[in-house]
C-alpha cells in the first residue's frame, strides 16, 4: 500500500514540475537572432552601388561629349492578349492561392458529414481492494468489467448504442462470478436538439459555405484576370508612347541637320543650331521617362503571367501584339445592370449567406426550447462460472431501464438573446443586399459612362493628332523658307508627340474601360475564351510532410 502511494505521489510531482518555459527552445522553432527583431536594418544606397558613385557635374560633362544612346533591350518577345490570359490563369501565384479555397470548403463539408459516422467504443475496468475492506462492505475482493459497443448517431438527434458487456467479481458468496450479455441503449432528445433540421443544419450550412467559397474564388479569379488584362493594355500604351517619343527624337535630329545645313549655307544665324540641340535634349528626357515606364509595366505584366520563360527579374522586353481596336458602342445601362445582378458573385455570396442566416435562426429557435431527453436501456444477460458459459446462459436476466430527464431554464434569457441576435443579423444582411444592389447599379452605370467617355476621347485625340501632324509639316515648310525658327518647328513636333501619346492613352483607356465593364457585370470579355483552373487536390492525412519534422 505504501509503495503504491509513493509511486502515485512521485508521478504527480513529476507532472506538476513541468514548466512551460522548458519548451521555449523547442527544436521545431526557427532559430531567430534577437538582434534581428530589435531594430530595422539600414540601407545606404552608395554602399550597394556596383561602381563608384558618380557626381552630377561629371555625368553632365560626359553626356555632352557623346551622342545619346537609345535604350537597348537585349532580348525581346512578342506577347498577345490571349497569351496573357492563358499564362495568368495557369501560373499566377494569386490564382494558385485561390485554388486552395475550394479544397478547404470541401474538407469542411466532409468534416460535417462525418458527424454521423458510427463510433466503436470499448471499456475495461479492474478494481482491487483489500480483503478486510471488502468483507466489511460485503462486496467482492476483485472485479473485472468491460464493454464493447458501437454508437450510431441518428439524424433525429439521438444516439443508438449496440454492444456487449461482461462483469467478473470474486465473491465468497456466489459460485457464478461471471455475468455477460448484450445491451441496447437509446438516448433521444424530445424538444431541444430533436429533428432532422436541427441536426443536419451544420451540414446544410457547410454545403452553402462551400458554395460561398466557390463564388469568392471565382470572383477573385475574375478580378486577377481583369487586372492582368489591364496590365497588358498599360504595357501596350507604354510601348506605343515609347515609339512616339522615338519618332519625336528622330524629328528633332532631322531638324538639327536641317538647321546646320541652312547655317552652312548662310541662310540663318548659328543660334538655330543651338535651338535645335536644345530640342534634342528635351526629347532625350522624354525618352528616358518613357523607357522607365515601359520597363515598369513590362515587369508588372510578367508578375501576372509568372511564365518561366519571362521571369520578373529577367532582361526580356515584352512587345504586345494584340492591337487596340476601339469601336463606338450603344450600351444599355439598364440591361447591363440586370445582367450584373444575375452574374455578380458578390450577390450570390450574399444570397447564400442569407440562407445560412435562416438556418441559424431556425437552429437558435430550437436551442431556445426546453431540454427533454428520453433514455432507454435493455440488456440480455447470463450468469455462470466462466465467461463463455455465461454467454451460453443468455436469458437468465433481461432488465431494462427507461428514464425521462428535463432541464428547463428559468427565464431562458440567454438563448432568447441569441435568437434575437440571429434574427438581427439576417435583417442586417437584407439591408446589406439592398446596399450591394445599389452599389452594383452605380458601378455598371459608371463603367458604361467610362466606355462612352473613352470612345469620345479616342475620336478627339485622333483629330488632334491629325491636325498636329499637318501643323508640323507646315512649320517645317515655313522654316525652309526662313519664316520660322527651330523653336517653332520643335514646338510643333512636341505638340504632335503629345497628341499621339494622348491618342495611345485614350485607346488603352478604352480597352481598360471594357475590362472594367465586364468586371462590373460579373463577366469576362467574350473573346477571352477562359477556362478556369480546378481546385487543388485534397492532401492525404496519412502522409507526413517534410515541414512537420
Amino acid at each position: 500500500m505504501n509503495e503504491r502511494l509513493h509511486s502515485v505521489l512521485l508521478a504527480t510531482m513529476i507532472v506538476a514540475g513541468c514548466n512551460g518555459r522548458d519548451y521555449v527552445d523547442a527544436p521545431l522553432l526557427p532559430d531567430v537572432d534577437p538582434a534581428r527583431l530589435a531594430q530595422p536594418p539600414v540601407l545606404t544606397p552608395a554602399t550597394v552601388s556596383a561602381t563608384a558613385p558618380e557626381k552630377l557635374e561629371t555625368a553632365v560633362d560626359e553626356a555632352s561629349k557623346r551622342d545619346y544612346a537609345a535604350p537597348a533591350y537585349p532580348e525581346r518577345a512578342n506577347v498577345s492578349l490571349a497569351d496573357v490570359r492563358q499564362w495568368s490563369l495557369e501560373n499566377n501565384l494569386d490564382v494558385r492561392v485561390q485554388q486552395f479555397n475550394p479544397t478547404l470548403g470541401v474538407t469542411a463539408l466532409d468534416a460535417e458529414v462525418a458527424k454521423f459516422e458510427a463510433v466503436l467504443k470499448a471499456n475495461y475496468t479492474y478494481n482491487d481492494n483489500t480483503l478486510m475492506e471488502n468483507l466489511e462492505a460485503g462486496v467482492a475482493t476483485a472485479n473485472n468489467s468491460g464493454s464493447l459497443g458501437i454508437d450510431f448517431p441518428l439524424a433525429t438527434g439521438g444516439v443508438l448504442n449496440v454492444g456487449t458487456l461482461f462483469n467478473q467479481a470474486d465473491s465468497l458468496l456466489s459460485d457464478e462470478p461471471w455475468e455477460a450479455g448484450f445491451q441496447l441503449d437509446l438516448s433521444m432528445p424530445l424538444l431541444r436538439g430533436f429533428g432532422l433540421r436541427a441536426n443536419t443544419a451544420s451540414i446544410v450550412m457547410a454545403k452553402m459555405e462551400s458554395q460561398q467559397v466557390d463564388a469568392r474564388t471565382l470572383l477573385e479569379t475574375i478580378r486577377i484576370l481583369a487586372n492582368a488584362e489591364k496590365a497588358y493594355w498599360q504595357l501596350y500604351a507604354a510601348r506605343r508612347i515609347m515609339e512616339v517619343r522615338e519618332r519625336q527624337h528622330a524629328l528633332a535630329e532631322e531638324q538639327l541637320a536641317r538647321a546646320r545645313r541652312r547655317v552652312d549655307q548662310g541662310e540663318v544665324a548659328p543660334i538655330e543650331v543651338l535651338r535645335a540641340q536644345s530640342g534634342i535634349g528635351r526629347t532625350i528626357e522624354q525618352l528616358i521617362v518613357a523607357d522607365n515606364q515601359l520597363r515598369l509595366r513590362a515587369r508588372a505584366l510578367k508578375r501576372f503571367m509568372n511564365a518561366s520563360q519571362f521571369p520578373v527579374d529577367g532582361p526580356t522586353m515584352l512587345d504586345p501584339t494584340t492591337p487596340s481596336d476601339p469601336l463606338g458602342l450603344d450600351l444599355d445601362p439598364a440591361k447591363l445592370t440586370r445582367m450584373a445582378i444575375t452574374n455578380r458573385m458578390e450577390l450570390l455570396d450574399l444570397e447564400l449567406q442569407l440562407a445560412i442566416d435562416a438556418e441559424r435562426v431556425a437552429l437558435a429557435r430550437n436551442e431556445a426550447l426546453p431540454l427533454f431527453t428520453m433514455d432507454y436501456q435493455y440488456q440480455v444477460l447470463g450468469d455462470d462460472s466462466g465467461l463463455a458459459s455465461a454467454y451460453g446462459n443468455l436469458g437468465d436476466a433481461d432488465p431494462f431501464i427507461a428514464s425521462v430527464n428535463a432541464s428547463i431554464p428559468l427565464g431562458n434569457e440567454a438563448r432568447r438573446a441569441r435568437l434575437s441576435q440571429a434574427i438581427t443579423r439576417r435583417l442586417q444582411r437584407l439591408a446589406t443586399k439592398e446596399s450591394r444592389v445599389q452599389t452594383i447599379t452605380q458601378e455598371v452605370h459608371d463603367a458604361v459612362d467610362n466606355v462612352r467617355g473613352a470612345w469620345r476621347r479616342v475620336v478627339a485625340a485622333r483629330l488632334e493628332a491629325s491636325f498636329a501632324d499637318r501643323t508640323l509639316l507646315a512649320e517645317q515648310r515655313q522654316f525652309d523658307v526662313g519664316l520660322r525658327t527651330s523653336v517653332e518647328v520643335l514646338d510643333a513636333a512636341a505638340r504632335l508627340a503629345d497628341a499621339q501619346s494622348r491618342e495611345v492613352e485614350a485607346a488603352a483607356q478604352y480597352e481598360t474601360s471594357l475590362v472594367d465593364l465586364a468586371f462590373a457585370t460579373g463577366t469576362v470579355l467574350g473573346e477571352a475564351q477562359v477556362t478556369l483552373p480546378g481546385p487543388m487536390p485534397v492532401p492525404s492525412p496519412d502522409r507526413t510532410y517534410d515541414w512537420e519534422h
